[in-house]
């Protein structure tokens, strides 16, 4: 019997055999922004605490390009190896803040202070953190050790 507040994953183009739910896909989108260097990552499981989506996933990046090439690796990867394409992509082009929305799981990517300004990471306090396999170049960064900026401070 399926978990009532795991929704399906959206339906995958050509045939390719879609995600067992949305936890899987957060996963996977995790671990394709890590290819692409992203920092601070946290998957939140919003389920309790919004209805348009299961998970959002908050990560930084140290540059405007490094945004927008987490963004487009994630968007390409996914539809070539699981047949799914996003609902939306914005910011895109100016690279400060790209969403990435794959409806039940919505990615967030920042560059520099902006993940200060729009602080998704207060606004969904009440959610409970899925834990995150770090690659070993992250080391073992915590929020503690990264400045406002995602820079580390060690």
């Amino acid at each position: 019997m399926s978990d009532p507040l795991v929704s399906p994953v959206s339906t995958p183009i050509g045939g390719i055999a879609p995600l067992k739910d949305s936890m899987s896909l957060a996963l996977r989108l995790a671990e394709l922004a890590f290819e692409r260097k992203a920092i601070n990552l946290k998957i939140l499981d919003v389920r309790t605490v919004v209805d348009y989506a299961d998970y959002v996933i908050v990560c930084s990046c140290k540059s405007d390009r490094q945004a927008q090439s987490i963004a487009e690796h994630v968007v390409t990867t996914v539809k070539h190896d699981l047949g799914l394409r996003p609902l939306g992509v914005e910011g895109q082009d100016d690279g400060q803040w790209v969403l990435v929305d794959y409806g039940s799981v919505v990615m967030h990517v920042f560059n520099g202070n902006r993940r200060d300004l729009y602080d998704l990471d207060g606004l969904f306090a009440d959610a409970e953190r899925v834990p995150v396999t770090v690659p070993e170049w992250a080391g073992t960064e915590s929020e503690d050790e990264v400045d406002d900026y995602g820079y580390s401070v060690l």
